[in-house]
């Protein structure tokens, strides 16, 4: 069990991502080699090597614009103390939420089975049981995510409890109800004065996130760095799509850049609100995210000649990373963001019931969004 332990504590989210990137650059490069049943078709004259390049540029710009406006939002002081800035981020934050959920259904699952039934796989197993794998896959990929989780949340509350032990008791917060709508007061242990605050002041940032408990905050960045995987295997795949395409190009491209900036800004809020550096959240969780889809675009690019996406072997390698991307996803938008946010969120339920209204239209948009780009990409 200290083995487990100790792997988990020396794995931070820059050596996660690294470890993904590296295999990922791997196996894509095996599938360029691979040849079956399904003809390669190469590459004819009308790939425009320039569109593509520019591509790669695109790309970078608009995920750099989703993600670090996102985290800088929500990780500035002038920012935090903004009513209208912070309900904007609260309602970036909960249309965030929509575009993970439906990022797992519409665009990995939905692309995974389609994979997985490709005529052009061979073999008992997969013509028998190919509608299966995605399944199992995805269930593999929630089930590994739960136990990783599970060991790294064991760490972290003995570690918390320990530090708690050895501190003596500080201030805290309470929340109650008002005629006005939900308040926080922090009342010093020594008699100090009670300092209240409405929810247009603190609507889901800075004061409500400071009262959660540092076993939710470690909750929350494991969460965070598990959310960010499942993007990383999605994110080099339709990179690599994109290097690779001929017609339809542009159509492709446009998609990929609203998908690029809903999915940004969506990782972008969830990045901010873990306790990590603000280095540490610029520079070792949120330069990850700009990087895997043009560096799929670039790889694309590359091996051009050489990729044979009819191959078995890239068929399988594309749905086996978008099953387990989806699986990731969706036990991270159910288990950490719906239910997190919005179940059993006590400040969620405090809120205004208009306030609430407008946080679950936020939502239903995110869905919505990345479903209809889901017709393109």
């Amino acid at each position: 069990m200290y083995g487990i332990h100790g792997i988990l504590s020396s794995l931070s989210p820059f050596n996660i991502n690294y470890f993904i990137l590296f295999y990922l650059f791997s196996f894509i490069l095996s599938a360029g080699q691979s040849s079956d049943a399904c003809a390669f078709v190469p590459i004819d004259d009308t790939y425009n090597v320039g569109l593509h390049v520019a591509g790669v540029f695109i790309i970078l710009v608009t995920s750099s614009i989703g993600i670090f406006t996102a985290i800088f939002l929500g990780t500035h002081d002038k920012f935090g103390k903004n009513p209208l800035v912070i309900g904007a981020i609260q309602l970036l934050k909960f249309f965030g939420v929509g575009v993970v959920v439906s990022t797992a259904w519409i665009h990995l699952l939905a692309d995974a089975y389609s994979n997985f039934l490709n005529p052009c796989l061979v073999g008992d197993a997969w013509v028998n049981y190919g509608a299966n794998f995605p399944g199992w896959i995805a269930i593999a990929a929630s089930l590994t995510v739960q136990i990783l989780e599970y060991f790294a949340m064991s760490r972290e509350y003995r570690l918390i409890d320990r530090r708690q032990n050895e501190l003596p008791q500080t201030n805290g917060y309470k929340v109650d109800e008002t005629d006005n709508g939900l308040q926080t007061s922090n009342k010093s242990a020594h008699g100090g004065a009670e300092n209240d605050v409405t929810l247009k002041e603190v609507v889901g940032h800075n004061l409500l996130d400071e009262d959660e408990s540092p076993q939710m905050q470690a909750s929350r960045n494991i969460g965070t760095v598990m959310l960010e995987c499942g993007v990383i295997f999605h994110s080099v795949v339709i990179g690599l799509a994109l290097g690779t395409i001929v017609d339809g190009w542009g159509t492709l491209l446009a998609a990929i850049v609203f998908h690029q900036l809903f999915e940004g800004m969506a990782l972008g809020t969830r990045i901010a609100a873990t306790s990590y550096s603000k280095m540490m959240k610029f520079f070792g969780m949120g330069i990850f995210y700009p990087l895997t889809t043009p560096f799929g675009i670039a790889l694309g690019i590359g091996i051009r000649y050489t990729y044979n996406e009819n191959s078995q072997t890239a068929i399988l390698i594309q749905g086996f990373l978008d099953s387990a991307a989806g699986g990731i996803l969706m036990y991270n938008g159910y288990v950490e963001l719906v239910a997190v946010e919005m179940n059993h969120n006590p400040r969620f339920h405090r809120y205004s019931g208009l306030w609430k209204f407008w946080l679950y239209v936020a939502f239903i948009l995110g869905l919505a969004a990345m479903s209809i780009i889901g017709l393109w990409a």
